[in-house]
């Protein structure tokens, strides 16, 4: 017989139920069932909240005694779980959480009143495999008293949350002679996961009290040399949150074979851990894959050094918050070593001055990832005691693919001394607010003419493969030195991004183009004395490039207010290939392009202004007086202010003699642009006549604004499904019979309009007393 219920009331429910025949259950009484046990081999559930144990003995005897999952919630009037409900050593449970059950003293008791031992059963929890308790306020221990042989056999997890009371996870009586000689025993052989949060009374993982006597415990470690009884060989993750009263972790002579399987050590807000690793232990963690340490602010150092080989973290290693000034406490002879260390990421260690020292930087092989933020690091690899290296050392990181240096306001250097640095496979570079540094990059052949310190020396095989180089630096800090730069340096970069770098007037001078040659995305961010985004002086001469330059396909630029014009000398061969512009927040910006560069924005999908107050027209008139088409290749357009900054002085597209068509467009957005008068005009004729793929045209906020569309422009407007027209209060037409006056058709068919595709029109804010020309339109 199979049942399945959930009733919220569990005292509706009579004492008499024959649950004896049942085989397969899902009881689920004052609950829901979410936020259940997902062991989908489990075929005997029970779930209750809000219960009282004598209740629960009269209900349920039959069922617990075959039961291979039991969550509890606000067991009331049970202070011993196993001696209370004792229902043959629950030899079929596999699961067992008990929470926010304020009575409840221990999981099991076998003693007396008076601390005499009370024979324990033959078996208890033998196939328990997840054991969770949370906000047990009265909880001392788990286990109290003599524990029996096969106990907890399978346990492979154990959570303990929010136990304000518990002092120790077993509590055992002190073994006697003879027992002693059988110490050795293994309590938890397949315990592969135990995690401990907010249990602030806790001081040690057992410990022994003397029969009939009041000895309380001393301050010990947490796992102390006694405790081989209660080993945990097959630990793999042990995690410890908002533990301030765990001091240390393990005895100096706690045997190191004992925690030898465990991968991931996780530390969270443990206020007064002041030691870790014991320096016997470290030879030990040879399969420790993570160290995560966060906010454990009386931890000093990590590693205990004494000249023997340490291994610390293969694969990942993440400080936060520490206030230790090195990685170990000394290193006389190069111990440590971490050659298998893949990711390292440090922040908020404001004592920390260096990351490493020269011995352990040349062996980090394996690193992929290294990230150090908001510490008070001055250099990243700190000099011998001697201060002199006989050999010009070389810093390899061969598998570094991402160098991340955030908030390191001491930052000066990488090395003190000349040294060769390789990161073959870095692909992303970031220097983000270390305002300490003088100069970016220096080419090691000019080391002797630097009267900065740089941060890199660099070198062909420094940085062959980088893409991404992304800076943020307020201080007065050079990138690069005037001159030329060698074309391998950074001949990969594709990505380069400079904000708030407040001293830099030119972003990529003419010196540099040639390295950048393979450039494809510029964004320039609020750089207050930004004047000229590239200067091409030196390699172009009339319309021919001399030497290969950037092809850019984006750029941004963004708050820049010394920027007056994003036209220059020569610029058109590097943005021949610009697929998308935005340009916002450069209040002086008077002048955008010129019309010989728009001929070159043959590429141009995506063109956004915004918030430029100075801006008259998106294109300038150079003084031709030709009258060349433009073709454009844009499909989305946007004039408009961002938050409340309006485009205040915007009349027009461009007073150029100049006809452009806009062929691929097929989102157009104008915005608050109050001295704006007539769309069509003012974007000139010819883009009426190549409107065709035009599909979302929205007009708002421009006040003056008389007439949208005239009759050329809206007949070639046949996938056109959204048209928006708001606060817009001098619009007299949306679409004018004839754009001059001269001419008017007398054939009505002329002035027929079909819309197949339009399915939303908008109109609000539009004086409805004027004429509003719909009437030879077919939607």
């Amino acid at each position: 017989m199979t049942l399945e219920v959930e009733i919220p009331d569990p005292y509706v429910l009579p004492e008499d139920v024959p649950f004896d025949n049942l085989t397969r259950y899902d009881i689920c009484i004052g609950c829901e069932r979410k936020g259940y046990c997902n062991d989908e081999k489990t075929s005997r559930r029970l779930k209750l909240n809000e219960v009282k144990g004598p209740y629960l003995v009269k209900s349920f005897s039959k069922l617990l005694k075959k039961i291979e999952v039991v969550d509890l919630t606000r067991l009331y009037g049970t202070r011993h779980f196993f001696n209370e409900l004792d229902c043959d050593g629950f030899l079929h449970l596999k699961h067992l959480s008990i929470s926010s059950s304020g009575e409840m003293q221990y999981i099991m008791n076998t003693t007396t009143m008076e601390m005499e031992r009370i024979d324990p059963p033959p078996s208890a929890f033998p196939l328990l495999k997840e054991f969770n308790l949370k906000f047990l306020n009265k909880l001392e221990s788990v286990w109290h008293g003599p524990i029996p042989m096969g106990c907890f056999a399978n346990l492979r997890v154990l959570r303990m949350e929010f136990c304000d009371c518990l002092k120790c996870i077993l509590w055992l009586p002190t073994p006697t002679t003879q027992e002693k000689e059988s110490v050795l025993i293994v309590l938890f052989p397949e315990l592969r996961r135990l995690d401990l949060t907010h249990l602030p009374n806790l001081i040690d993982f057992y410990f022994t009290r003397i029969i009939g006597g009041s000895q309380e415990p001393s301050i010990i470690p947490f796992f102390n040399h006694q405790c081989c009884a209660v080993a945990v060989p097959r630990l793999e993750f042990l995690s410890l949150r908002l533990m301030d009263n765990v001091r240390t972790m393990w005895h100096n002579q706690y045997p190191i074979d004992l925690c030898c399987e465990l991968k991931k050590l996780k530390l969270w807000r443990c206020g007064n851990l002041q030691t870790l690793f014991p320096s016997n232990f470290l030879e030990g963690l040879q399969s420790l894959q993570i160290l995560e340490i966060d906010e454990c602010p009386s931890l000093k150092e990590i590693f205990e050094i004494d000249c023997i080989n340490v291994v610390p973290p293969r694969k990942e290693l993440l400080l936060y918050g520490q206030n230790m000034k090195s990685m170990g406490n000394k290193d006389p002879q190069g111990c440590l070593a971490f050659q298998n260390l893949k990711s390292l990421k440090v922040d908020k260690c404001p004592s920390l001055k260096y990351l490493f020292p020269i011995s352990v930087v040349k062996g980090l092989l394996q690193l992929e990832v290294l990230e150090i933020s908001d510490c008070g690091v001055e250099e990243i690899v700190a000099a011998n005691e001697s201060g002199f290296e006989a050999v010009l050392p070389i810093f390899l990181f061969l598998k570094l693919t991402s160098l991340k240096l955030s908030q390191l306001w001491q930052l000066k250097r990488l090395y003190q001394e000349m040294y060769n640095l390789g990161c073959p496979l870095l692909t992303k570079l970031v220097v983000y607010k270390c305002d300490n540094v003088e100069l970016l990059f220096q080419e090691n052949s000019l080391q002797g003419e630097a009267d900065k310190q740089p941060l890199f020396l660099i070198d062909k095989d420094t940085f062959p493969s980088m893409e991404e180089l992304e800076l943020e630096l307020k201080g007065p800090m050079e990138i690069w030195r005037p001159g030329q730069f060698a074309r391998e340096l950074l001949g990969k970069l594709r990505v380069l991004e400079i904000k708030e770098c407040h001293d830099i007037s030119v972003a990529i001078p003419s010196s540099k183009l040639q390295a950048l040659h393979n450039l494809k995305q510029l964004t320039l961010r609020s750089c207050n004395s930004m004047e000229k985004v590239i200067q091409m002086e030196g390699f172009v001469q009339g319309e021919t490039v001399l030497l290969p330059v950037p092809q850019l396909t984006t750029m941004y630029l963004e708050d820049l207010p010394m920027l007056t014009h994003l036209s220059g000398f020569g610029l058109g061969p590097v943005l021949q290939n610009l697929r998308s512009l935005h340009v916002s927040k450069c209040e002086n910006l008077m002048n955008l392009i010129s019309p010989s560069m728009a001929k070159r924005l043959v590429q141009l999908k995506k063109f956004s202004i915004t918030a430029c107050s100075m801006v008259k027209e998106l294109v300038w008139d150079e003084g031709s007086e030709t009258d060349d088409g433009i073709c454009l290749s844009t499909t989305k357009l946007e004039i408009r202010p961002q938050l409340e900054q309006y485009l205040v002085n915007l009349e027009s597209f461009s007073s150029a003699s100049n006809t452009f068509k806009f062929p691929s467009l097929e989102e157009m957005e104008v915005k608050k642009l109050p001295r704006l008068t007539n769309l069509y005009k003012n974007i000139r004729t010819g883009l009426g006549q190549n409107l065709q793929k035009l599909r979302i045209l929205k007009v708002s906020g421009c006040e003056n604004l008389e007439i949208l569309l005239a009759m050329s422009m809206a007949k070639t407007l046949g996938q056109l499904k959204e048209l928006t027209v708001e606060e817009c209060d001098k619009v007299k037409e949306i679409i004018v019979e004839n754009e001059g006056g001269d001419h008017q058709s007398t054939d009505d068919d002329d002035k027929l309009i079909i819309f197949h595709q339009i399915s939303d029109t908008k109109t609000t804010s539009v004086k409805k007393s004027e004429k509003l020309l719909f009437s030879k339109i077919q939607l």
